[in-house]
């Protein structure tokens, strides 16, 4: 997983105790599971799966998705609009990964190491 639940509980800041109210951490294991594997269907054209170190970037990414899936979830789907804008903004960073605009560099990376491979587009093959 991309995040762990400490981390999506404390995003969630002084309405955690509010929100979370009766869900339990198995729950939230799933979401952070559901939401890495949703992150991994983006990473999977461009990266070699799984992941071998955290990175910041996509810690992030999974955390504000868990974040909105929490809430439509255990909120009635009544996500605040700086809930929705950080899920936008999140997907967008996503799309930017796997266009190959935004890159996950390895943290120690040789010179002559592929931290990317190319995405190849069908319309391009034909």
């Amino acid at each position: 997983m991309y995040g762990n639940i400490d981390q999506l509980k404390s995003s969630f800041g002084s309405k955690q105790d509010l929100l979370l109210q009766g869900v339990t951490d198995q729950e939230l294991t799933e979401i952070l599971q559901s939401q890495s594997d949703y992150i991994d269907g983006f990473l999977q054209v461009r990266y070699n799966l799984p992941l071998e170190n955290s990175n910041p970037i996509i810690n992030k990414i999974c955390i504000d998705l868990s974040k909105a899936e929490t809430y439509r979830m255990y909120a009635s789907n009544d996500l605040p609009d700086a809930i929705k804008s950080q899920e936008k903004q999140a997907l967008k960073d996503l799309l930017s990964i796997q266009k190959g605009n935004l890159l996950i560099l390895p943290e120690q990376a040789d010179e002559d190491d592929i931290v990317s491979r190319p995405t190849y587009f069908k319309e391009w093959l034909q």
